[in-house]
């Protein structure tokens, strides 16, 4: 059983890279206070950083934006290996003023609450999407000359099928989101997809996406197909249209 333990915190480099000082927390203390209890579930899971462009210049406040996948805790209808690393039931969606000071401290971060807006009380956070078992890793991109916020989800089935992936958009970071398209057997495992905002067209409607893809072919012997061409374990980027 593969489950998502918590977030514990993030590593900060204040001279680009060449040093890190590590997270003032730990796995039995950890950023976001969740898992509640041993095996629980959490919500804040793999989070990664929305692309607002280079230094965040197109974030609407400034601040920096995570999404997550995760799932509520207990969860009603749970399925194997629910949550883990690719499988989830919800998107949430946090924000704070990025500093390294601000990073590590829970206090300074605002939680996405729906149609209660933005609240400091994590008991109140609410789902940014909200699609039981088949929810799963998320990233977010906003892409600027067509003034929309791309979101892109893949559904880890049980860890090692073959795994869907959609993709959303939406004018508003915190939605109504719109489905974009679903692609059922995407890779046929394709997995941390993402779009890159560097490599956006100057109108918007050229673009690379970007992901890895059927890790199992080489251990378990799972013979799943390169599709579209050229999916395969590594980075893997195939440049796509997006029409009006």
């Amino acid at each position: 059983m593969d489950i998502l333990g918590p977030f514990v915190g993030f590593r900060v480099s204040r001279d680009f890279g060449k040093t890190w000082v590590d997270t003032p927390h730990t796995p039995a203390k950890p950023l976001f206070g969740e898992p509640a209890s041993v095996g629980g579930k959490v919500k804040i899971g793999v989070p990664h950083f929305v692309d607002f462009g280079r230094d965040m210049q197109y974030s609407p406040d400034g601040k920096a934006y995570l999404v997550a996948h995760g799932a509520r805790d207990p969860d009603p209808t749970p399925r194997p290996a629910n949550a883990s690393w690719i499988i989830g039931d919800q998107i949430y969606l946090v924000r704070v003023q990025p500093s390294a000071e601000n990073i590590n401290d829970r206090s300074k971060y605002e939680f996405y609450a729906g149609r209660a807006g933005w609240t400091r009380d994590f008991s109140k956070i609410e789902p940014l999407v909200d699609w039981n078992n088949n929810c799963g890793n998320v990233s977010m991109t906003y892409n600027a000359p067509l003034k929309k916020y791309l979101m892109f989800i893949t559904d880890g089935v049980d860890t090692i099928a073959r795994f869907h992936t959609y993709i959303l958009e939406s004018d508003q970071i915190g939605g109504p989101w719109k489905l974009v398209t679903y692609m059922r057997n995407f890779g046929e495992q394709g997995y941390f997809v993402n779009m890159p905002s560097k490599f956006i067209s100057k109108d918007g409607r050229t673009a690379w996406l970007c992901y890895a893809a059927n890790f199992t072919n080489g251990y378990l012997n799972t013979n799943y197909a390169s599709n579209p061409p050229g999916s395969r374990y590594g980075m893997v980027l195939e440049e796509v249209k997006l029409l009006p």
